[in-house]
């Protein structure tokens, strides 16, 4: 509780993953005074926070429910279901790519697997994966200020969770809720005629 309770505090610090945005400068447009260094936010401490919770989570999922429910709440808590906002909650600069996608990773993790329990948290929190992922591209085009291997690190972050977004089709297929199976015709019970009845056009 107090990691997660110190991971919030850098949210509403705006510290790290989730900086404030920066207006940079662009070279073709410099003007006298102006700053053309690049400024990258601090992803290190996000970095190793974040493979500590994807490590904790392959254990908890077979192990604990209650640090499940911790985490699915830190996700809830964490990604935003806004695409496209001026005030983003988690950075879109480039330089944050590779964290960005493997919170994601981590999230769609706990979200496909057996865990957490059909319900419409788990739904939520899906679609909040959905969103910040498209929100990273809402922002102009930039030119990454990685390194080689950090960039190659970062984009293979990115085809991971793609692969894994892909595969996520075929845990589409039955609701998350619950399965609805529809009445047989003349069945017991309520059947079509009996859900006819019910509707508010009925007399």
């Amino acid at each position: 509780q107090q990691m997660i309770a110190a991971w919030l505090e850098s949210i509403e610090l705006q510290l790290g993953l989730f900086s404030a945005p920066v207006l940079a400068v662009d070279p073709l447009a410099a003007y006298d005074g102006c700053k053309l260094g690049v400024t990258c936010p601090d992803m290190v401490s996000h970095d190793l926070w974040i493979k500590f919770l994807s490590e904790r989570l392959e254990v908890a999922r077979y192990d604990s429910d209650a640090q499940v429910a911790m985490l699915a709440s830190l996700f809830h808590k964490t990604l935003d279901v806004v695409v496209g906002s001026p005030n983003p909650r988690i950075t879109r600069h480039t330089a944050a790519i590779g964290t960005r996608f493997r919170l994601l990773q981590c999230a769609l993790t706990l979200v496909q697997s057996e865990a957490m329990p059909r319900s419409i948290s788990k739904n939520v929190l899906r679609e909040r994966i959905y969103c910040s992922s498209l929100d990273y591209f809402c922002q102009p085009r930039s030119v990454p200020p990685q390194r080689k291997a950090q960039l190659i690190a970062d984009y293979n972050s990115l085809l991971m969770f793609w692969n894994s977004l892909h595969a996520d089709k075929k845990h589409l297929k039955t609701c998350d809720v619950g399965d609805f199976i529809a009445p047989k015709p003349g069945a017991s019970g309520t059947g079509v005629q009996d859900l006819a009845s019910l509707s508010p056009t009925a007399e």
